[in-house]
């Protein structure tokens, strides 16, 4: 009877240890919702969102301002785990916050080094690309399908300068231009895509200095304000379900307010101090905002129900917390190689010819090809303004090697809508560079027959900006060849439809001081398929003959 009681102990006490084994187990796993995977932490598919408080199982990033540096920062939705994203606790080496990806496969964010390029990372391959545009960038977002970036590119057009709303694929490819601010009340800021995907919602400023919020169509059509009073008005967000916009309005002091899309409803959410910078929780239910409301004009991280109910402080420190940016992921920072893909590279390359960056053009050209004016010369006869949108429409293997896209450039220019070129990419030294291009032979005529067979004639815009800096080039020693007409005739008059190894240059008559310009001015006759054209060029910057020239003007004889 002792021997059978014993063993009953034995089983009792080893069910025992199995049950206190499961619990602490359950435990754990309710606790830690993330799994180590290849060093990444990624998030369980187990994960409870009641585990802890609203919102304690997603991430809030934020901008913690540390003198002249920041941080970037992470806790969870509920203000538990706050820290540095990086784990030595360096500083954010940029201006911006970091954006996530709905999905938490990529985040994007302004490269510090280069105001040109949005640096996307992405946590599966652990790789980096770096998307050049050809101005200035900020204020980027992502789109709710995570396939697009929406953002802020500077302009000049027509020496202006004015912001422009472009959008460009998440792989650089497809870039193009929804709106400048030179047809617009004011400048654009802050454009976010809705969870649709068909509108855009965006901020203006005015020269008043007022700013209103508007929305308009994904393709730029149908803008109108979504609410623009004598206050000003910031900060808009979309809900997740698109239904609601979250914004700012500033008026003595500023406050949060909420209102549905159809501009019913419209609820003041904040009272207390200043609050700015909202954003909604992914599941719509709570909003992280900026309130210097507690501690004398020191921004802290706050987080509130969708009807400004449970406000609750999140951070308590004596540092401005600033663009705090609710997400259902965790990231982890890294700056991995660069993957040197063929077509990031093309998109560099296109990029770097319209904004005319030569040390950019030089770089991504095989050495073989740099002779070839088509590759090394920016798009003169198009200046950067005018390129609106680029889109690398196939891409096939070459013999060899080589790979082939071909690629559509669209402009304002309505004398030519768009203009289809074939670029040839090879490996050189283990990296893509672009080897060789071609232009599609197509006549193309508007309805006033201003052009014949590819030529276009006209008046030429110069960019006076762009025409000085090749004049401080050439004071410099660099490109000589800029003086003289008969040389720049035949390097520049391809990009209007003109052969340079087929046609027939002559230099007709060439003047220091001419009559019509009141600089110098010279003449160049062009035979080209049995037509004459007569191309007439200035001197821009100064007369003389250390002064450039430009083509002005091409006319058909």
């Amino acid at each position: 009877m002792q021997k059978r009681t014993y063993w009953i102990l034995i089983i009792v006490l080893i069910l025992l240890i199995i049950a206190i084994a499961a619990c602490l187990f359950w435990f754990i796993n309710k606790e830690n919702i993330f799994n180590e995977e290849d060093g990444e932490l990624i998030i369980s598919n187990n994960a409870n969102e009641d585990v802890v408080g609203p919102g304690g199982n997603n991430y809030i990033y934020w901008l913690q301002e540390i003198g002249t540096e920041k941080n970037l920062m992470a806790m969870r939705g509920d203000g538990r785990e706050a820290g540095n994203v990086f784990e030595d606790d360096a500083p954010w080496p940029n201006t911006g916050i970091v954006e996530i990806a709905s999905d938490g496969s990529r985040y994007a964010y302004l490269c510090p080094d280069n105001k040109n390029k949005i640096c996307v990372y992405n946590l599966n391959d652990k790789k980096l690309l770096k998307l050049e545009i050809k101005n200035e960038i900020q204020d980027l977002s992502w789109s709710n399908d995570g396939k697009n970036i929406i953002f802020i590119s500077k302009d000049n057009y027509n020496g202006k300068e004015n912001n422009i709303i472009a959008i460009i694929d998440a792989d650089g490819n497809n870039y193009r231009e929804i709106i400048s601010g030179n047809n617009l009340l004011g400048q654009p800021a802050m454009p976010l895509i809705s969870p649709n995907g068909e509108k855009i919602l965006f901020q203006i400023s005015k020269e008043n200095g007022n700013q209103g919020i508007y929305i308009i169509n994904i393709d730029g059509q149908e803008i109108n304000p979504l609410i623009d009073s004598e206050k000003n008005e910031t900060d808009a967000r979309f809900s997740p379900d698109g239904n609601r916009v979250v914004y700012c309005v500033k008026n003595g002091t500023e406050q949060i307010y909420i209102m549905n899309i159809d501009r019913s409803n419209n609820q003041r959410l904040t009272q207390l101090g200043n609050n700015h910078k909202p954003d909604f929780s992914p599941d719509g239910d709570r909003m992280v905002f900026v309130s210097d409301r507690d501690h004398g004009g020191v921004w802290e991280i706050y987080a509130m129900d969708i009807d400004g109910a449970n406000q609750t402080r999140l951070t308590n420190n004596d540092i401005n917390d600033l663009w705090p940016r609710w997400s259902s992921d965790k990231i982890n920072i890294q700056v991995e190689d660069e993957i040197n893909d063929p077509g990031i590279v093309l998109n560099s390359f296109i990029m770097a010819k319209i904004s005319d960056t030569a040390e950019v053009i030089l770089e991504l050209v095989h050495p073989d090809s740099r002779s070839n004016m088509d590759l090394i010369n920016p798009y003169r006869n198009l200046y950067s303004e005018d390129v609106v949108s680029y889109n690398l429409l196939a891409e096939q293997d070459m013999e060899g090697g080589k790979k082939e896209f071909e690629v559509v450039l669209k402009y304002r220019n309505d004398k030519l809508a768009e203009q289809t070129l074939y670029y040839q990419l090879e490996l050189y030294n283990n990296n893509w560079v672009v080897s060789d291009v071609k232009y599609k032979e197509e006549s193309i005529e508007d309805e006033n027959n201003i052009l014949s067979k590819n030529i276009i004639v006209g008046p030429i815009e110069n960019d006076r900006t762009a025409l000085e800096n090749k004049q401080v080039a050439v004071d410099d020693g660099n490109e000589v060849w800029l003086l003289d007409p008969y040389e720049v005739a035949k390097r520049d008059s391809n990009h209007y439809g003109f052969d340079p190894n087929k046609d027939i240059y002559t230099l007709v008559s060439k003047v220091e001081i001419g009559d019509y310009s009141g600089t110098g001015e010279a003449t160049i006759e062009v035979n080209h398929e049995n037509d004459i054209y007569i191309i007439q060029l200035i001197q821009p910057t100064r007369p003389g003959d250390d002064g450039i020239w430009a083509l002005n003007n091409i006319v058909k004889k």
